[in-house]
């Protein structure tokens, strides 16, 4: 029954997944890359039409003839309308489920635009999947669940084997000396090779845009040489970092850095943890490196990777006695606060509790640690500072960037009649809006200046919608398999008497119940948080539970801890090479894009936000592939003396003018928002009372320059003042 009761959990979350995958309607098309927008399918109601999500898939050459992908709910429907922009509908028209099996055939005739249903009393009926559709998709996509039941009921006796040996040295001192020796050590090493050799087959990348632009400043392909002003690093990094540069530049140091500090960090994490007297947590810090150690090191992220660092000086200090350890704790999280002062932060209010309550060190020891450790990190910030005010122009940027990130990251700063006064008293209007928050173009100094954006920071009100984001996180929670199993498991050790007392688990739980709630509640929670929260709170509770009674660890050595090791394996690994498969399909088909633009390498490309997608190639050779071009890369470095020097390098004294006048300049959009294009000629008419219509660059094989991932455009002035 205990196996029984495991899987069926397992299968009922499993099928959620399923359900939302099976309950759903494609229509593929083929045609040419579009030249005034991207076509569009509506469905519905006639009066309350809903446009279909729309992908485009990819592009094949040499015709370069793009296939896009729209999605349609089930349900029935008396309007369904196809408006091409230039992209003709096949004579008929195929609507396929998720396998792939026709449901409907539409009539078209080939136009470019037409209602495709158009009539109540025949319309388009799309039913909901039914039990046998969704069981054909747990056995076709659950092959990696049945693959680690297999295993579990294949390797349960060596494992429990192993785990009740485990369990049995706890008694014999000797023998936890010998673990110590013959153990930790080829454990550690084995499983660092193993996070390391995620890199081979592509499996890392960076998990935001954010880690590229700084990689561009601390390189030099945004001022021409190597710049220690990474604006969220301390600069006693971007001193390194420009060092290390300017003695090997070919060399790609920033992702070598980030991708050192976390593998020594989550190894360090590991034998710090496994030298405590309590071997049989061998097997829990296996899971905790499989489901944790995975993510971060294969979404490689300057901001976890400064709280791994950290949190490994927590524990020494935690989990240690000597002098020496004390001093090594502290230099990690002092080194951790100057990757990210704000990382340290999030360290100190999650974990200081617990570590203050667990450590077995004199009063005076603790004492000293935490306020040495909130001096040396106070003192790296303000040094940072003092080297930034040093020069009026960087000092004037990171007042305005301040400012500029509250509006961008505040949760729903709508243009709604609350905030409309506001907007107005600096002369924005709604478009205006957009260009800062929905599409980050916001290069005009006029329009966009710090005064106005520091008079908006402070007057306008955010609409917080704290139930909706903890609904969310609650949901994606209890939608991944492997995290509920692992909490199961976890919540089965901790019912067994003696427990630890009441406060160690406030400490630990408290903190970073009260951090998720907060980043909820003002947007800022996203996945790079989140994952190195929970892992440090998972690693504070393996520390904390004394776990008693032979039920307990029956129940453990034959059951769970083999069927969760199992598991998350497997699915860890599927992970990790579905991950290489995407990535090494993305990055193929940007290069292949690019290679399309190399006869117009002369031009300067002002690549806006997720165009090109450098955090999608591979970290370590990702500039590689576009440094054959001039590429001028908006992100938050816009309005920054490095920006300014990029824009001089590059011969313009206004990019928004440039762009709009200069046809040397072309602007790149991601394809999928191509009303961001849209959005900066009606910012020029309205700003500059010019009216500018951005097309579609035609390259030297007649056709427009429409690619999967973005689009390049120039700007075409439709008349004269």
């Amino acid at each position: 029954m205990k196996y029984l009761a495991l899987l069926v959990l397992i299968g009922f979350l499993f099928g959620a997944r399923g359900l939302s995958e099976t309950d759903s309607y494609s229509v593929s098309i083929e045609g040419p890359p579009p030249q005034d927008g991207l076509p569009e399918l509506s469905y519905g109601k006639a009066d309350h039409p809903v446009s279909a999500s729309r992908e485009i898939l990819a592009s094949r050459l040499p015709e370069r003839s793009l296939i896009y992908k729209f999605r349609l709910p089930s349900g029935t429907y008396d309007h369904l309308r196809w408006t091409g922009h230039g992209v003709s509908l096949p004579p008929t028209l195929s609507v396929r489920d998720y396998w792939g099996r026709e449901i409907a055939v539409l009539n078209t005739a080939g136009v470019g635009s037409a209602d495709l249903v158009a009539s109540p009393t025949h319309p388009l009926v799309l039913p909901s999947s039914g039990i046998l559709s969704l069981s054909r998709w747990s056995l076709e996509n659950g092959w990696a669940w049945v693959l680690a039941v297999l295993l579990f009921f294949a390797l349960r006796t060596p494992l429990a084997t192993a785990t009740r040996n485990l369990l049995a040295w706890h008694a014999d001192r000797s023998a936890v000396e010998q673990i110590n020796a013959r153990t930790i050590l080829p454990s550690v090493i084995a499983l660092g090779a193993v996070w390391l050799c995620f890199a081979l087959p592509g499996a890392i990348r960076f998990d935001t845009g954010d880690d590229p632009a700084m990689e561009l400043l601390a390189c030099g392909d945004v001022t021409g040489h190597p710049s220690e002003y990474l604006i969220f690093i301390n600069v006693l990094i971007g001193l390194l970092l420009k060092g290390l540069y300017l003695l090997a530049p070919p060399i790609p140091w920033y992702p070598l850095l980030l991708l050192t500090v976390v593998i020594f960090s989550l190894t360090g994490i590991t034998s710090v943890v496994l030298q405590e007297d309590l071997p049989d947590r061998f097997c829990w810090l296996c899971l905790f490196g499989i489901v944790f150690g995975t993510y971060l090191i294969t979404h490689l992220q300057f901001t976890s990777a400064a709280y791994l660092l950290g949190l490994l000086g927590v524990l020494i200090f935690t989990l240690k006695t000597s002098r020496v350890s004390l001093a090594m704790a502290i230099a990690l999280v002092a080194a951790g606060s100057l990757i990210r002062f704000e990382s340290f932060l999030l360290l100190l209010v999650t974990t200081s509790a617990a570590a203050w309550l667990l450590s077995k060190r004199p009063l005076r020891e603790r004492a000293f640690f935490i306020l040495t450790i909130v001096i040396l990190g106070w003192a790296g910030q303000a040094f940072d500072h003092a080297y930034y005010d040093c020069q009026p122009e960087w000092r004037a940027y990171r007042a305005y960037n301040k400012s500029r990130g509250d509006l961008n990251m505040t949760a729903k700063l709508d243009y709604n009649d609350v905030n409309r006064p506001v907007y107005e008293h600096v002369g924005w209007s709604e478009n205006d809006f957009k260009m800062l928050n929905v599409h980050w173009l916001y290069e005009d100094p006029a329009a966009f200046s710090a005064d106005k954006l520091a008079y908006l920071d402070q007057h306008l009100t955010a609409n917080r919608d704290s139930l909706g984001a903890l609904l969310v996180i609650v949901v994606a929670v209890a939608l991944a398999p492997a995290a509920t199993l692992l909490f199961l498991t976890m919540l089965s050790f901790s019912t067994e008497k003696p427990r630890p007392p009441w406060l160690i688990y406030i400490a630990i739980l408290g903190p970073a119940l009260f951090m998720i709630v907060y980043l909820a509640d003002t947007a800022r929670l996203p996945t790079r948080v989140l994952v190195p929260i929970l892992y440090a709170s998972s690693l504070f509770l393996l520390i904390a539970v004394r776990r008693n009674g032979e039920t307990c660890r029956r129940l453990a050595s034959t059951v769970l801890l083999p069927l969760t090791f199992v598991t998350l394996t497997v699915l860890s690994a599927e992970n990790v090479w579905k991950n290489a498969t995407k990535n090494a399909a993305t990055t193929a088909r940007i290069s292949s894009s690019l290679q399309l633009l190399v006869p117009s390498a002369d031009n300067t490309l002002v690549s806006s936000i997720n165009a090109v997608l450098l955090e999608r190639l591979p970290p370590l050779t990702a500039l590689a592939q576009t440094r054959n071009f001039h590429i001028i890369h908006l992100m938050w470095s816009g309005g920054s003396p490095s920006f300014e020097t990029q824009l001089q390098r590059h011969g313009s004294a206004s990019l928004f003018q440039s762009i709009a006048f200069d046809p040397h300049f072309w602007l790149m959009v991601p394809t999928s928002q191509w009303d961001r294009a849209d959005s900066f000629s009606l910012y020029l008419q309205e700003h500059e009372h010019q009216k500018v219509k951005m097309t579609p660059v035609i390259l030297s094989d007649g056709k427009p320059a429409v690619f999967p991932d973005f689009t390049v455009l120039h700007a075409e002035r439709s008349d004269h003042p």
